[in-house]
């Protein structure tokens, strides 16, 4: 950048071109000068002496025009020169390399400023800042959280992905938190669950652990209230999860798992084809059920009403 252009001024600095206005009025009459009538009067019968004036006029706006530029291009390199804190606010600003030249980002085709100039971390692409923004806003619209560089035909190898803290500062925190969040979820999808209690319902995290043996009675921390880890269901108390996962949907209630616990305790025996449970008070294993089925009262296998054999037990009774 050139030196700085100077301009004349007069002696209280409000008036552009000066000198040469004072070169114009040396070859006046000095009538004319000491009586501003008499120089109208002049003025008014001498052409050249207007064309002179007019272009004393066209070089002091030149002039003014000439230092407008040379102010705004002293503004523009001191904002890219600038230290690592800005003299205003304090705060660090992003420092430019002197020999960095600006260049077209491909999105908008317009001219990236160094300010406005967001470089993709991991490959040579750098677009501005607002079509970055616009770009990871309408992948996360799409629920497409792994984000690379917009470029189509970028091909660094391990390059070109975008995270959110790397874009923290050109994307609105709206766009960030749900950027995150969706990440979080997405991460979590194979081992979040709700809890089982549809007046609480919160999300909780099922932690696999490091091979040890699997927890299955768990307290919500929400609501306090136990249920199964495994079944993802409220406690089952009386039926292993194995014997939960057996019964019909009709089967298990609140008050079925405790009929349950109770029959276990007491040692019935259950009907294979009515589910009614069964207390043999004395007598042989042979039961008949009062919907007519035969079955062994140790194993509940079916059992022939002639013979009263158990194949299972490999018994005659």
């Amino acid at each position: 950048m050139g030196s700085p252009m100077s301009r004349p001024a007069t002696a209280d600095g409000s008036a552009r071109g000066g000198g040469l206005a004072l070169a114009i009025a040396d070859e006046l009459p000095q009538e004319a000068v000491a009586k501003p009538a008499l120089m109208s009067q002049v003025m008014a019968g001498n052409s050249s002496m207007v064309a002179k004036m007019d272009e004393v006029s066209r070089v002091a706006d030149d002039l003014m025009f000439a230092e407008d530029l040379q102010l705004e291009e002293v503004i523009r390199f001191s904002a890219h020169s600038a230290g690592p804190n800005c003299a205003v606010c304090g705060q660090a600003t992003p420092s430019v390399d002197a020999s960095w030249k600006p260049d077209y980002c491909t999105i908008c085709m317009e001219t990236v400023d160094a300010i406005e100039r967001f470089a993709i971390p991991g490959c040579t692409h750098a677009f501005c800042a607002s079509c970055v923004r616009q770009y990871i806003a309408a992948k996360v619209e799409e629920n497409v959280l792994s984000i690379g560089c917009p470029d189509p035909g970028c091909k660094d190898s391990g390059g070109g992905a975008l995270h959110p803290e790397a874009c923290r500062d050109v994307i609105p925190p709206q766009l960030f938190q749900r950027w995150g969040d969706a990440l979080c979820d997405s991460a979590l999808s194979s081992l979040k669950f709700y809890c089982p209690f549809s007046d609480c319902s919160a999300l909780l995290v099922d932690d696999p652990g490091d091979g040890e043996e699997a927890i299955t009675d768990a307290e919500c921390p929400h609501c306090s209230r136990m249920f199964c880890a495994q079944c993802k269901v409220p406690w089952h108390g009386g039926a292993t999860c194995a014997e939960f996962q057996k019964l019909g949907k009709d089967e298990r209630g609140r008050d079925d798992l405790l009929l349950r616990k109770v029959a276990k305790d007491s040692k019935w025996q259950r009907c294979p084809k009515c589910k009614m449970y069964v207390e043999r008070v004395e007598g042989c294993v042979f039961i008949i059920c009062r919907c007519g089925h035969c079955f062994c009262y140790l194993c509940a296998s079916p059992m022939s009403r002639d013979n009263h054999h158990c194949k299972k037990c490999k018994r005659t009774w």
